[in-house]
């Protein structure tokens, strides 16, 4: 408990709430870091019965190289896409987070524009985030095909 005070508190002028911009940090990590976890782990279980793991272990290959060569490298593409999907949980922890530790960010702006009825600014608010959350389809979009040869079109 005494750990987890000093993180909360720590360096508490540059919060203007009572809370910690660190142990916020920490929750919206931890919130998105399991969810890609689950999908990996759910992908490589998947995978593991697959035809092409039992050619490789029957080839002689190490556990480990038909994990890390083979399974994870056919898994990735779809957790990278999957990925995406943790974006709005990820803001809606973070709201959550902001709200609960008093800190002025997006969560006050959003509770205030609600609360007043101010249309343009909830508006705003949710067009922007539309606009990262597009941003980051692209951007897992155009690493998808950089990692995975399968995805690249090229002249036939």
């Amino acid at each position: 408990p005494h750990a987890l005070d000093l993180l909360y508190r720590v360096d508490i002028s540059v919060s203007t709430g009572r809370g910690s911009p660190a142990l916020a940090m920490f929750g919206i990590v931890l919130i998105s870091f399991g969810q890609v976890l689950l999908l990996m782990r759910a992908g490589m279980e998947a995978e593991r019965a697959e035809d092409y793991v039992l050619t490789g272990r029957a080839k002689g290959l190490t556990e480990r190289a038909v994990r890390d060569r083979h399974v994870a490298r056919n898994v990735l593409a779809p957790v990278l896409a999957g990925s995406f999907l943790t974006f709005p949980t990820v803001l809606a922890g973070m709201i959550i987070v902001e709200y609960e530790l008093e800190m002025q960010g997006l969560s006050s702006v959003l509770f205030d524009a609600i609360e007043f009825q101010d249309i343009p600014v909830i508006m705003g608010v949710m067009v922007v985030l539309g606009i990262i959350g597009i941003g980051f389809r692209i951007v897992t979009d155009v690493a998808i095909a950089m990692l995975d040869p399968r995805q690249r079109r090229g002249a036939t």
